[in-house]
């Protein structure tokens, strides 16, 4: 699907794999006539603000090129961030090293579940296992907007 189907730069896509929810596994990056380019929630360029489901909020950023997937980086220490919350999104998304504009994701798309939590300084991070694997996925689903009556 393309830009002659109204998707634009900037939309979530879904993917599911097996018995895991729907879950966010990037956004739109590029879009042609008839097809669009994906960057990826593991790619290294991929940023998203985050936050647990007891409402600890950071930012979700790809680790791909960094040997892992992804991580709930910018957490409060003293924020409680534990071992198998599960992180949804939060909204705004902005690819750090991505020419792609701020993208709207829509709040509370799953992403993934803690697996382990470092406390730094002033911060915590948590590694993030993202319920659908990227690479694996073959049919995905864009968000492109509401649905207009």
């Amino acid at each position: 699907q393309g830009r002659v189907d109204g998707i634009a730069v900037g939309m979530a896509v879904l993917g599911r794999e097996g018995g895991s929810p729907p879950s966010l596994i990037g956004v739109v990056d590029r879009v042609y006539a008839q097809s669009a380019d994906v960057l990826l929630i593991t790619d290294g360029a991929f940023s998203l603000g985050a936050r647990t489901q007891s409402q600890v909020a950071g930012l979700v950023v790809g680790q791909w090129q960094r040997g892992s997937r992804i991580r709930l980086e910018h957490v409060d220490r003293d924020l409680l961030l534990t071992v198998d919350d599960v992180v949804v999104s939060a909204g705004l998304s902005k690819g750090r090293a991505s020419e792609t504009p701020m993208a709207y994701v829509p709040a509370n798309i799953p992403i993934g579940v803690v697996t382990a939590v470092v406390a730094a300084n002033r911060e915590q991070s948590a590694e993030v296992r993202p319920f659908v694997d990227p690479d694996r996925v073959r049919e995905v689903w864009v968000i492109t907007g509401e649905k207009k009556r």
